[in-house]
């Protein structure tokens, strides 16, 4: 670590288990505007999974559409992670209040075409970058309206 940050970043734990083996899994956010506390100063002992949180579409071209210096923060980020000293899963999440509202993402998903678009956006996004998984972090309270479309 390169230093003490006072960066408060939340966390869960969560165990799961099956017949033959249980693991707990030890989350937390990282916020992509962070800019003075970097992967480099995260312990990567306490965690074994790290949120990158949160990225969201054009609302007119449903895509994701980051920005240059957006890109490498993303990059470095999922780089710095996966090659720590103790390597940790990476995780891309969309959506919150703040960043893109429940009716956008709802909409996006209520029709064929820009669910196509979004999706085929996410994905393409998250393997550029080299997120490990996704993590659709949205209110979806009227699901009638969401798969109607």
């Amino acid at each position: 670590m390169h230093g003490h940050h006072p960066v408060t970043m939340a966390s869960v734990d969560v165990t799961t288990s099956s017949s033959s083996s249980s693991s707990t899994i030890k989350g937390s956010c990282y916020a992509s505007s962070t800019t003075d506390f970097t992967p480099l100063d995260m312990d990567t002992t306490l965690f074994s999974h790290i949120f990158y949180a949160f990225l969201s579409p054009s609302n007119i071209t449903f895509k994701f559409e980051l920005p240059e210096p957006m890109a490498v923060a993303s990059s470095n980020f999922t780089t710095t992670l996966r090659f720590a000293s103790l390597p940790i899963k990476t995780l891309l999440s969309i959506g919150s209040a703040e960043d893109a509202p429940t009716a956008l993402l709802a909409e996006k998903s209520s029709r064929p075409s820009s669910r196509i678009v979004f999706i085929n956006s996410l994905v393409e996004v998250a393997m550029k970058f080299g997120f490990d998984g996704l993590d659709l972090g949205w209110d979806c309270r009227d699901l009638k309206f969401i798969f109607l479309g």
